[in-house]
């Protein structure tokens, strides 16, 4: 499905495949895991029906034929704090020798990061500091942000 939406969107025509996670209120996670909110499935939790519709009319307007949707399991553990550390590995990955000579009000778009370097930073968020950002959260972020 999701090659006939990526061909499609190519020809010019309207196309859309959701990945959706777990869907809460019908389906395996009601029947045989009794879901509830608290039902985690892979680091998630049962997305409601009235979410998924919402969610869905938002994802109209998304530019790309393929996305997805779900809902991170609230992570009860305690998290990192972003730390000059943090600012010192993203200024790594742009390529920035000194992060200090970095307007605290610039964002790391106006710094030159381009998609693969968002990619790499979103990921080094998540992993290391259990930070679950957008794309666009990542390219509004500045260095005074990433300090304690």
């Amino acid at each position: 499905m999701e090659r006939l939406c990526e061909q499609r969107q190519a020809d010019g025509l309207p196309a859309l495949a959701v990945q959706w996670g777990a869907i809460g209120d019908v389906g395996l996670i009601v029947t045989a895991m009794h879901g509830d909110s608290d039902t985690q499935v892979g680091g998630t939790v049962p997305q409601r029906i009235a979410s998924c519709l919402n969610t869905l009319g938002a994802l109209m307007s998304v530019p790309h034929s393929v996305t997805s949707a779900f809902v991170l399991a609230d992570k009860r553990r305690s998290q990192k704090k972003p730390s000059q550390e943090l600012v010192d590995i993203i200024a790594n990955i742009l390529g920035i020798k000194d992060p200090s000579k970095v307007s605290d009000s610039t964002t790391l778009t106006e710094l030159g990061m381009d998609s693969l370097m968002s990619a790499e930073i979103e990921k080094t968020l998540e992993r290391g500091y259990d930070l679950l950002l957008s794309v666009e959260e990542v390219r509004g972020l500045t260095f005074a942000s990433c300090e304690v």
